[in-house]
Parts: structure tokens; C-alpha cells; sequence
């Protein structure tokens, strides 16, 4: 059971494929109101502030892809932080609803730079 867990986590780090998780289906569709998005890594062609509204049944993964159109950046350039005494958002919950992860309305997301996890190797050995 634990590998079969894995192996689902590991494949959903990049999105859902536009595939609906069965969960998402079954909660009643709720409208978050006035989702506050502080971008901290806007440039001057992005806007630093986005409101949005958007639905409980939306996925981490299409959250943070409607994002990035909006920044004009790759999703996977972005990470999404939340109030630090709420769960924090990893690769592993993109496939997750934003009912599971217990958002709410006027809740505030910072936009941060994603932390680099690939080490980086000398190409000439001294």
C-alpha cells in the first residue's frame, strides 16, 4: 500500500492532466471570494497583486497554473506559500483540492521562487 501511495504522489507533481481526482467530485462546489495573491517576484510587466475567485474543487495544480498565466511565468518557476500556521503547499498536494487543504475565503498566498533541489556538479574535475 505504501508504494502503490508513492507512486501516485510521485506522478502528480507535475498536474493532473485536466483529470478531475474523485474527491473533487463528491464536495460541494464552493466559490472562495477574494483570494488575495502577493506576487514577491514580480517584475515591472507582472502585476504584484491578483484577486481572485475560484472554486473549492479546483486543484493546487490549477491554481498555480492560472497563476502563472497571469504572471507570464512556467507554473513550475512558482511556488505558492501560504500564512505559516496553515499547511504548507509542496509538489506532493498539486493533485489535492483547495477543499482538502482547508482554504478559506480572503485568505492571502505569497508567489516565491521555488526552492532548487537539483545539486549542482563541477564539469571539469580540479
Amino acid at each position: 500500500m505504501y508504494m502503490l501511495k508513492e507512486f501516485f504522489q510521485a506522478s502528480e507533481k507535475r498536474g493532473t492532466a485536466n483529470i478531475r481526482p474523485h474527491c473533487t467530485l463528491q464536495i460541494p462546489n464552493r466559490v472562495f471570494k477574494n483570494i488575495l495573491i502577493v506576487c514577491l517576484i514580480a517584475t515591472s510587466s507582472t502585476p504584484k497583486y491578483l484577486v481572485l475567485s475560484v472554486s473549492s474543487q479546483m486543484t493546487v495544480w490549477e491554481l498555480l497554473d492560472l497563476i502563472a498565466k497571469k504572471q507570464n511565468r512556467s507554473p513550475l518557476k512558482i511556488r505558492l506559500q501560504r500564512d505559516s500556521k496553515k499547511q504548507e503547499i509542496t509538489i506532493y498536494d498539486f493533485c489535492k483540492s483547495l477543499h482538502e487543504l482547508k482554504f478559506e475565503d480572503n485568505e492571502e498566498i505569497n508567489i516565491v521562487k521555488p526552492i532548487d533541489t537539483t545539486g549542482k556538479v563541477p564539469l571539469i574535475n580540479p
